[in-house]
């Protein structure tokens, strides 16, 4: 029997073979127009803006994962987390359906990143060409 994928938050299937995605895309509303994720440019109000302009799918900009890792726990009750990731990390109900794209240089940290947004999004995309400067002097 073919493995349907792996279940992810709510409705979400992720998948682990060819006819897996194909029930991930349809999921997601069978995207056609997706919006890449651009440095400086794919914050919330660009992402609403090309919504309104027919674009089914969007990217958030590249989030640091090490960052979170830092940053969770950071004030007592886990609040310096939410702050943290709510600022790099800014959606509404509109803003789905959601990837959000990582940058990582060890798995503790793209574990910690992904599971700030878990829920937040519907899915999460490990960046591994970034061609920026920053990327090859962080080592990811």
């Amino acid at each position: 029997k073919e493995s349907k994928g792996i279940q992810g938050p709510g409705d979400t299937v992720v998948p682990t073979n060819k006819s897996s995605f194909y029930e991930f895309y349809n999921s997601i509303g069978c995207p056609r127009y997706v919006v890449a994720p651009m440095v400086n440019q794919s914050e919330l109000p660009f992402r609403m803006m090309c919504r309104k302009y027919n674009a089914d799918l969007a990217y958030t900009p590249m989030i640091h994962a090490g960052l979170c890792l830092r940053h969770r726990g950071a004030s007592s009750g886990g609040r310096g987390k939410v702050r943290f990731i709510d600022s790099v990390f800014a959606t509404c109900a509109e803003d789905q359906p959601l990837v959000a794209q990582f940058c990582a240089n060890t798995p503790e940290a793209f574990v910690a990143g992904a599971k700030m947004v878990e829920g937040r999004c519907q899915a999460i995309d490990l960046n591994l060409g970034c061609p920026q400067g920053i990327a090859k002097r962080g080592h990811y």
